[in-house]
């Protein structure tokens, strides 16, 4: 299984994994430049909708795209990636 980090905000849990090979750098860091607080900031304060076609989350502001699925509903969350707007 990947490493793993996990930060706590406002009651959510929310799990970012390492890149591929990495135990220093994030996966949206290395692939698409985009920071912990990017990706919780989009969640905060994006719309949502639940993309049944690939079973996962889609949170989008008009400066990023977070994919994103629940491990504990309400609760606990992994982001899958979180992407700059046009990417």
């Amino acid at each position: 299984m990947r490493q793993r980090v996990s930060v706590s905000e406002q009651g959510i849990e929310f799990h970012f994994f390492y890149a591929k090979g990495s135990t220093i750098e994030l996966h949206i860091t290395a692939r698409h430049g985009t920071t912990v607080d990017d990706a919780i900031e989009t969640y905060f304060n994006g719309i949502s909708e639940y993309d049944s076609e690939h079973r996962r989350f889609v949170t989008m502001t008009a400066m990023r795209t977070l994919f994103w699925n629940w491990i504990e509903p309400d609760r606990v969350l992994y982001v899958i990636t979180c992407i700059k707007a046009g990417e």
